[in-house]
């Protein structure tokens, strides 16, 4: 009946905008406010000692500052704008070029970066000045990020959520 086609009719439109918006590419957007759920404690604590992070940060770390960070991150296909919140020296804007190597100083040092981008996944490389190197793996399924850290044999797994 035409009573019910309208909904379906009103849902197929829905669902390819959505494709089309979300799954360009296989891709889905990074864009919203993420807040951490699960994280993985005392696999963060081991991440960090293992990069050999100054102990102000092992300290904000063993104090559940983790928790408490959040993001907000507008995708822009090729550049990444994500803010961070919450952290010990206040709030931090970073715009990433996907694909293009940069310097970035952080809590834990100098570093060159480098973020490509899978599908739904993007992965960052960081090599620091002390030769540690760290692999950050973020992997968006729906409102739910899967966050893992990886330095060495040392591996921690976070899921956020998008507000």
């Amino acid at each position: 009946s035409a009573f019910r086609a309208a909904p379906v009719r009103r849902y197929l439109t829905f669902f390819r905008r959505y494709l089309s918006e979300n799954h360009r590419r296989g891709t889905m957007s990074y864009t919203g406010t993420w807040r951490p759920h699960k994280v993985d404690m005392d696999g963060m604590l081991k991440y960090y000692k293992a990069l050999e992070a100054p102990a102000a940060v092992i300290e904000a770390v063993s104090s559940g500052l983790v928790d408490k960070i959040y993001s907000k991150t507008e995708d822009k296909g090729d550049k990444l704008v994500t803010t961070l919140y919450n952290l010990p020296n206040g709030d931090r804007t970073m715009t990433v070029k996907i694909g293009e190597e940069y310097e970035d100083t952080n809590p834990l040092g100098k570093a060159k970066v480098m973020v490509v981008r899978d599908g739904n996944k993007l992965t960052s490389t960081e090599t620091y000045e002390n030769g540690k190197i760290s692999t950050t793996t973020r992997e968006v399924n729906g409102d739910e990020m899967t966050i893992t850290v990886t330095t060495g044999d040392v591996t921690a797994v976070n899921i956020w959520k998008r507000d």
